[in-house]
């Protein structure tokens, strides 16, 4: 039997079997329903005289037009709600019953309302599922600003039923409290402070949770935030309560209760999902842009006090842009300890067709996995450990902010694996994950409902902990990737987020083809809107870069005077890769030696005329020094692209994959440092080995040292080695798969996989990648 649904909770929404009716008349018609359907609360045969109505509704009007206004409005409310047909019964009944003196709602008519329903719950102490149900304050869009009377029901009920929900939110929030479910407390007292943000218990619930949970940075804040709104909205100061509790916090007497322990367990373990990344032991040497350094640190300061932005660092390949962007983010980091950093890359092969790719990287690493996007660089131990800590209040914000995500950007099996370390299967929000992740009826993802969800959900994490989002190398984005981030440059300014982006300038200007780059569309309104937001990382001036050669030099103790300082300048002009690959390439072969005291210092037989002028001949001669059988492995790993994987390497030489994996790590990455190990992955139960070039010169310089024919065919050998690793699930790289075959000319495999990379877009809503690998494939037909 089809039901009418009343819903009054938040926005109004009715429907009648599953279907949202079509908008009413006027207000008046949707008003009387709402009336007389609460009004039924108690007892459903309630009637109410007509008179009483009229001076409900049209309290102004005279008697004779209030009369005619009430017939109109109820044959408009007849014509709206459909006739219900009850199994086993006669004529199909209407939703009113009227007569001359009074109207009412018919008690044999069956519908759905959330208010009953709340109030039922709350009887029977179902606190959790009626809280559930309190998706905003009753009536929260629906006014009449004609009738005073109707105004004032409304704002009794609304008084009443956020009372009540408010109520059920502090006892849910203080049993979780008591009993040590920190994460769920977090997620009530919020849900408090949302309806009522004077709240001030609600404030001491949150702040000793967050405590409690080793947040004691993020509980100090929202300290902050409550002395704030009650000193602006209500001129007084915080309860000694509410004091008393914040000098314990201060002091460190409230701290993470053996509750925390099998998360802290979990993350000294690392599982397979959680992998051992290189602890931080130094500072890497970072010298010569402390003035853009400067510039950066003033920005994070910026959006500590509010004012999210956006900022790009630009420049050439070589000009230090990752190292500028690392070593700040370190910095960042050490100073202000309840940052979180997250960071994605474009990819330089398949990043143009594979959608939204740096901000599925950030947000996966937000929620807790280290893995699927790791940061490189960015991302030492104890950054992992910061992130992983997060989940508790990450992945609840993901789940309650935007569930369409998982799936889409987050892999909703991982995420639910996360999430059951630390979330008792009783959590509210673990229970609605679980629902989200079964439900076999979910629908594509349209570009706006995406745009809003990842919006809220940083908004969300923003609120307690402030976010710095690195996203590198912007010149291979794809165009939904650079929509979004225009998007959220508009959307943060006033929360604590700074979106940082790098490209290269010239990689601009070339574009796609015949058509503009995705970044020239929105670089003109960015400046008009924001200002001057880019850190030009362009050519140095003579003296810069002669600075820069001496603070390089100068980073370690050594013996090295003017004439060789001269030299080096005029050989490397103070490009910082020219130079400090020079320097390696001197080091390892003898022409610069350490005295007893470790100083550097220059040998006998220092022959400049036998080094390289350009940095291609750097790279060849350090890729010399490796046998056949590396320089293979590295050519093949240049197909595969910047980052590659040991296995698929291993696969392609028909050799050993764990004698592979030795030998980058102790010669190629170690011993020669063309390479560093970024992170262990799984792709199902199969091991996947990342490494990434040290620089992305190397990777090209390998690439294009390949002729047209072994391309083709390394391609084809790597796509086939990626396709046996991942098995079936090899649609998650459909897109770069798509990309090997159609470089090896395979264009039926190729078509195979832009189809499954396409429906990868619609499910994104990525409708511009949807187009392209569509026109892809029908090229190829």
């Amino acid at each position: 039997m089809d039901k009418l649904s009343i819903s009054l909770l938040g926005s109004v929404h009715v429907s009648f079997g599953g279907q949202q009716l079509p908008p009413f008349r006027t207000n008046k018609v949707q008003a009387l329903l709402i009336f007389l359907a609460v009004e039924a609360l108690n007892d459903p045969a309630v009637t109410h005289r007509r008179e009483g109505l009229m001076e409900l509704l049209w309290p102004d009007l005279p008697l004779k037009s209030a009369q005619d206004n009430l017939r109109q409005t109820l044959y408009l409310l007849r014509r709206a709600i459909p006739k219900q047909i009850i199994e086993d019964e006669g004529e199909p009944i209407q939703l009113l019953v009227c007569s001359r003196l009074a109207v009412g709602l018919k008690p044999g008519y069956c519908y759905d309302l959330d208010v009953a329903d709340f109030c039922r719950l709350l009887r029977c102490q179902e606190l959790e599922e009626a809280v559930a149900l309190y998706r905003g304050d009753f009536l929260a869009d629906f006014y009449l600003p004609d009738s005073n009377e109707f105004e004032e029901w409304a704002l009794a009920w609304r008084s009443q039923l956020r009372r009540q929900a408010l109520d059920a939110l502090d006892t849910l929030a203080t049993s979780c409290l008591e009993g040590g479910h920190f994460d769920q407390t977090v997620d009530y007292a919020q849900q408090q402070l949302a309806i009522d943000d004077l709240r001030e218990r609600a404030y001491r619930q949150l702040m000793e949770a967050l405590a409690r949970s080793g947040q004691r940075s993020t509980a100090l804040t929202q300290y902050g935030k409550c002395r704030d709104r009650l000193a602006g909205e209500l001129g007084i100061a915080p309860s000694q309560e509410t004091e008393a509790l914040y000098r314990r916090i201060e002091v460190d007497e409230i701290r993470a209760t053996d509750s925390l322990q099998p998360l802290i367990e979990t993350i000294e373990r690392m599982p397979p999902s959680l992998p051992r990344l290189p602890e931080e032991e130094t500072a890497p040497v970072f010298v010569g842009r402390e003035r853009e350094l400067e510039a950066l640190t003033r920005t994070i300061e910026s959006v500590y006090s509010g004012h999210g932005q956006a900022q790009f660092v630009i420049g050439g390949a070589g000009r230090g842009k990752t190292a500028l962007v690392t070593e700040f983010a370190r910095q960042a980091q050490n100073a202000h300890p309840d940052l979180l950093v997250a960071s994605g890359h474009c990819h330089s092969q398949a990043g143009v067709g594979d959608p939204y790719l740096p901000f599925r990287q950030a947000l996966t690493q937000l929620t807790g996995d280290v893995v699927t996007g790791s940061g490189g660089a960015l991302l030492t131990q104890e950054y992992a450990r910061r992130l992983f800590a997060a989940m508790p209040l990450t992945m609840p914000r993901l789940v309650n902010q935007a569930p369409d995500l998982l799936d889409t950007f987050i892999p909703g099996a991982d995420f639910r694996h996360r999430a059951a370390t630390f979330a008792g299967t009783e959590s509210l929000w673990f229970q609605q994950l679980c629902a989200q992740l079964d439900n076999p009826y979910r629908q594509n993802l349209r570009q706006d409902r995406l745009f809003s969800q990842v919006t809220a959900f940083l908004k969300a994490i923003a609120a307690e902990r402030p976010l710095l989002l690195i996203l590198e190398d912007l010149h291979y984005a794809d165009a939904t990737t650079i929509s979004l981030f225009f998007h959220l440059s508009r959307e943060i300014r006033d929360c604590p987020i700074l979106l940082l982006g790098t490209y290269r300038p010239e990689e601009i200007v070339i574009g796609w083809g015949e058509g503009k780059h995705p970044l020239t569309n929105i670089v003109g309104e960015l400046k008009r809107q924001q200002g001057d937001i880019w850190l030009d990382l362009g050519e140095t001036t003579t003296a810069e870069g002669r600075a820069f050669v001496d603070a390089f030099l100068d980073s370690e103790p050594n013996r090295l005077d003017e004439n060789f300082r001269s030299a080096l300048f005029e050989h490397t002009g103070g490009h910082a890769l020219f130079t400090v690959e020079l320097l390696h390439a001197m080091q390892e072969r003898g022409d610069l030696l350490q005295d007893v005291d470790g100083r550097w210092l220059a040998g006998e037989m220092v022959d400049w005329h036998t080094l390289p002028a350009k940095v291609e001949g750097v790279i060849e001669q350090r890729l010399n020094r490796l046998d056949a059988g590396l320089q293979s492995a590295l050519a093949i790993a240049s197909v595969e692209g910047e980052t590659f994987n040991a296995e698929v390497v291993a696969r392609v030489q028909k050799g050993e994959e764990s004698q592979l994996v030795r030998r980058l790590s102790r010669e190629v990455e170690k011993l020669h440092r063309l390479v560093q190990a970024e992170a262990l992955a799984w792709a199902g139960s199969q091991r996947l080995s990342r490494y990434r070039f040290r620089h992305q010169l190397f990777q090209q310089y390998l690439y294009q040292g390949l002729d047209e024919m072994e391309r083709a065919y390394l391609h084809e050998d790597v796509g086939r080695a990626l396709e046996e690793l991942y098995g079936p699930e090899a649609e998650q790289v459909a897109a770069r798969l798509a990309w090997h075959f159609e470089r090896a000319g395979l264009a039926e495999q190729a078509i195979d996989y832009l189809i499954q990379a396409a429906r990868q877009a619609v499910r994104l809503g990525a409708n511009d990648q949807v187009v392209e690998h569509c026109t892809r494939g029908m090229a190829l037909l």
